[in-house]
């Protein structure tokens, strides 16, 4: 499963709980947990890659995609339209990097080009709702 993280919840015991809720109305939103799931997936694509020569690449690729899904939570977290929109550009510039990074890896033949199509569909697809959220926000 993509997302486990929001499908449990600890008890006062500190066992955990398999529940359906979220504890932030952001968890709930498609763009934030396809958003978590592309920071997966490049943290699992980046330990595959060589130790040497690639760690600046491999570590760049870590903190964009993982940017993405922070900025769009600290964003929900604004008072102000301009302050939402704001971190949801910023979100947006992360996905923009993500998708120079895999086209560096995969011209740098780190990336397979089902790797890299599955990336690009995934970031383009993330970017498009970021972008329809902007829209919505400045219209309100």
């Amino acid at each position: 499963m993509a997302l486990q993280l929001l499908d449990y919840q600890f008890n006062a015991g500190g066992k955990v709980n398999q529940t359906g809720n979220s504890y932030f109305e952001f968890q709930k939103w498609p763009v934030y947990r396809d958003a978590i799931a592309i920071a997966k997936e490049a943290q699992k694509f980046t330990l595959t890659l060589p130790k040497t020569g690639n760690q600046s690449l491999s570590d760049q690729f870590k903190r964009a995609s993982q940017s993405i899904a922070l900025n769009i939570a600290e964003g929900s977290s604004r008072t102000t339209i301009k302050d939402k929109v704001n971190f949801m550009r910023i979100s947006k510039g992360s996905v923009f990097e993500c998708a120079s990074i895999v086209d560096l890896a995969f011209e740098f033949e780190l990336m397979k080009f089902d790797q890299y199509r599955y990336f690009q569909d995934k970031l383009s697809n993330i970017g498009r709702m970021i972008s329809g959220m902007i829209r919505y926000l400045e219209k309100n």
